[in-house]
């Protein structure tokens, strides 16, 4: 794989995606006041304007004219080119920094969490946090992923479902040779 120039917009664009913002915010309009819907006073003969009930919004403890509704907005879309692009600008940066390992299988004796990070730590000289990354046509796949799932510095996915997010957040990526 070749090394590619960084461009830290199209990683940021994706990493800090609009997605994440939830607009769940929510105010009440003059319907959902909990007040009684009667005037509170007649419409002629006092000298004053004519009014409604008093949870219109010009009224203190009123509705809300027009506030935020708590609808969830559609999520902006990422084409699959820049994400592509982003997850190839991120593969280049680990790289170029010597932070991708290749390791031609994993195997493991009992498939337990200890040997698991045994081969962590021979692999990496340390306990850092690691993304193991599986390829499609692993051997004992469900084993690996139960071995490795309960080290709290260690994730592990299918080479399918890596993400920016995956890539960015891990110190180490290993791959397998199938990945």
């Amino acid at each position: 794989m070749e090394v590619i120039n960084q461009n830290g917009d199209i990683v940021s664009s994706i990493f800090l995606n609009p997605n994440i913002w939830q607009n769940t915010h929510k105010t009440k309009n003059k319907s959902e006041v909990k007040k009684t819907t009667k005037k509170w006073r007649r419409q002629k003969g006092t000298g004053m304007a004519r009014q409604g009930p008093r949870s219109n919004p010009h009224f203190v403890g009123g509705g809300v004219a027009h506030g935020p509704r708590g609808e969830k907005k559609s999520p902006l879309v990422t084409n699959k080119k820049v994400k592509k692009k982003a997850l190839q600008l991120l593969l280049s940066e680990k790289i170029r920094r010597k932070e991708i390992i290749v390791v031609e299988k994993i195997i493991l004796e009992n498939y337990k969490t200890k040997e698991a990070e045994k081969i962590l730590v021979n692999l990496l000289n340390k306990k850092v946090s690691s993304l193991v990354i599986l390829g499609k046509k692993e051997e004992n796949k469900k084993e690996l992923v139960r071995a490795f799932r309960n080290l709290p510095y260690a994730q592990i996915t299918e080479s399918q479902n890596i993400n920016v997010f995956q890539v960015l957040t891990p110190r180490y990526l290993v791959f397998t040779q199938n990945a």
